[in-house]
């Protein structure tokens, strides 16, 4: 089973929630799975579970583009041309016309699919092969098997999607070239919940057992670089991080319905972002623009919104 859901609990900070530069209006009934700004984040595309993809002008808070998948989507992965990959309830992946909806070809169809990602305008998924109980494989699209193992997870990507980190029993996590399938280094981290790599690769986040901080790792030297404290509360529990793409910032979402942003170099809480009104409800989806000046956060309760990075 591959389980890409984080744990860790965070320390206390008296700082005070950040407002909001937009807001747009999703329940917790919408179940938002997927956030991605434009290049000049003036738009954001937001992706939920009933099957919208919509995206919005985020100055007139109004809707630019709506595609309707008419079914369940449990993942989208967007590429760079405009290319729309959802994945449904039963493992299946297809591609869409991004104006219609309509499916224009089905693929990762040699087994059941259980995660999409993208990154560098490639598709990668998780996928477990027709006909085994306990195998699964990372595939970058369209079928270059990248690794295979019994159990392994969570999965990271870095931006440009030259390099993989994967997830392995022991406390391991080993660091692959997505374009040759070549092992790059395997790294020992001890226990761990989830994991990010920093846009360039150089940083690889990972989450320890409960109490403890957010560890960085150098992915060149295998090496501990880091400890940040979130500042969050003991009872805020991290269930998604990620890097800002210059690598300043690691953003920690909780099920305490808030995000924790922490500074890479004093290693310090930087900014909160969401009142924490949730009691365990977790951050559905968090996203950076790529200038890193804005970070976006679909919120259990608060719907989604989109704040200013220092």
């Amino acid at each position: 089973m591959i389980s890409l859901a984080l744990t860790i609990c965070v320390v206390v900070s008296g700082n005070q929630a950040e407002k909001p530069l937009a807001e747009l209006p999703y329940s917790r009934t919408e179940a938002v799975k997927y956030l991605r700004f434009s290049p000049n984040a003036k738009r954001l595309t937001i992706g939920t579970v009933s099957g919208e993809l919509v995206t919005w002008d985020l100055a007139s808070k109004r809707p630019v583009s709506r595609m309707i998948a008419g079914r369940e989507v449990r993942g989208y992965a967007v590429t760079g041309s405009g290319q729309v990959f959802t994945l449904h309830a039963d493992g299946s992946v297809a591609i869409r016309d991004a104006a219609s909806g309509d499916v224009a070809k089905r693929v990762f169809q040699k087994g059941r699919v259980t995660w999409i990602g993208e990154a560098g305008g490639s598709v990668f998924a998780v996928m477990q092969p027709r006909g085994s109980d306990d195998v699964y494989q990372l595939v970058k699209y369209p079928d270059d098997v990248i690794f295979a193992g019994r159990r392994f997870g969570p999965v990271a990507l870095s931006a440009a999607g030259d390099m993989v980190a994967i997830g392995l029993p022991g406390g391991k996590v080993s660091l692959y070239d997505p374009g040759t399938a070549r092992l790059r280094r395997t790294l020992t981290v001890g226990s761990f919940g989830g994991l990010a790599l920093s846009a360039d690769g150089q940083l690889l986040a990972v989450t320890s057992d409960a109490d403890s901080p957010i560890l960085l790792f150098s992915t060149a030297t295998g090496k501990q670089a880091a400890r940040l404290t979130t500042g969050l509360s003991l009872d805020d529990s991290v269930v998604l991080l990620a890097f800002s793409p210059d690598g300043k910032y690691v953003a920690a979402g909780t099920t305490l319905d808030r995000v924790g942003l922490i500074s890479t170099k004093t290693r310090k809480n930087a900014r909160i972002y969401g009142t924490g009104a949730g009691s365990y409800y977790s951050i559905r989806a968090l996203t950076f623009s790529q200038d890193g000046k804005r970070v976006a956060i679909a919120f259990f309760l608060g719907g989604v919104k989109v704040y200013p990075v220092p």
